[in-house]
């Protein structure tokens, strides 16, 4: 099993805390939700490999960002809203074995 953590931030690079994630397609697809803590962080444990899709909901609505999920690995994703690039996968920024 893998799992996924990220932080979420406002175009002016700060935290966004209440944020909703959701995992809205993957291997076993559950619509798995978190909320972003005060430092607008998240994540998701115990997934199968596979591609995931996450969405999230704040003051507007990213486009799905598409992670990749290995067994024994946590992947790292940081997430800006307000900008164009949420949608490819220079969201992933670390792998954590």
């Amino acid at each position: 099993m893998g799992s996924i953590k990220g932080i979420v931030k406002d175009a002016n690079d700060y935290p966004l805390e209440g944020a909703s994630c959701m995992i809205v397609g993957g291997p076993t697809h559950l619509d798995i939700s978190a909320l972003t803590d005060e430092n607008g962080r998240f994540g998701f444990g115990d997934l199968r490999s596979g591609h995931y899709k996450i969405k999230i909901y704040g003051n507007t609505e990213s486009d799905i960002i598409p992670v990749r999920v290995f067994d024994n690995k946590t992947v790292v994703v940081r997430i800006w809203m307000d900008t164009d690039a949420v949608d490819d996968e220079s969201n992933v920024i670390d792998e954590i074995n």
